[in-house]
């Protein structure tokens, strides 16, 4: 039994990622929040923040995306999280200075 599920895990790991098809369906994806608080700490697969959107009301944006969680160290309060549709940048503007994070997948940087 154990033999079996580590040769399926190993399949599962070794399987291509097609990355073109995974950009763009993250191009389609759009965020913009005024960053005030991570409401998802302890999970690296969720990304969920409390905030306020353009029409300063607060909001809570929760979403299943690996991708987003990687940046979530780099979010002060106050930072504008901002992703829009179209392109595959994700920008964290903070008060003296912008990041940003082009998509990256299989080792290829998406702009």
């Amino acid at each position: 039994m154990k033999k079996t599920l580590l040769i399926f895990i190993c399949f599962l790991g070794c399987e291509k990622v097609d990355c073109d098809k995974i950009v763009e369906q993250y191009k389609k994806e759009k965020l913009w929040i005024i960053f005030s608080e991570n409401l998802s700490k302890q999970s690296y697969h969720r990304f969920k923040i409390k905030g306020r959107c353009k029409n300063n009301l607060d909001t809570i944006y929760d979403e299943e995306n690996r991708y987003y969680c990687e940046y979530k160290k780099y979010f002060e309060t106050g930072d504008t999280i901002i992703k829009n549709s179209g392109n595959s940048i994700f920008s964290i503007h903070k008060k003296d200075t912008v990041l940003h994070f082009p998509f990256e997948c299989d080792g290829k940087i998406y702009k």
